[in-house]
């Protein structure tokens, strides 16, 4: 994190957390899409369009979790799910094996 700054660009406020993500989702993907046309997208972290968007902020695609010898280990309602319950960071850590 030495590497990054943090500023609020944005504040809201929701009493249901579903509204509220879909509203964050939302504006990440403006707010990245907007910055990789500003700066270029080799200059902006993200490797996708921001938060868990993809076309449809509210889609999700269950995953099922294997392990090498395709015993099934685990199942989510999301790759967002899957990512928060396995640590990994990106689904080519999964790919190829990393931690």
């Amino acid at each position: 994190m030495d590497n990054f700054y943090v500023i609020e660009l944005e504040s809201y406020e929701y009493k249901e957390l579903e509204e509220l993500e879909k509203k964050l989702n939302e504006r990440e993907h403006f707010l990245v899409v907007e910055a990789k046309k500003k700066y270029g997208k080799e200059f902006v972290y993200n490797h996708s369009d921001g938060g868990d968007y993809d076309g449809c902020a509210t889609e999700r695609v269950p995953i099922i979790q294997y392990d090498l010898n395709c015993v099934e280990i685990g199942r989510f309602d999301s790759i967002i799910d899957a990512k928060r319950n396995t640590g990994a960071s990106d689904i080519s850590e999964v790919i190829n094996k990393k931690p």
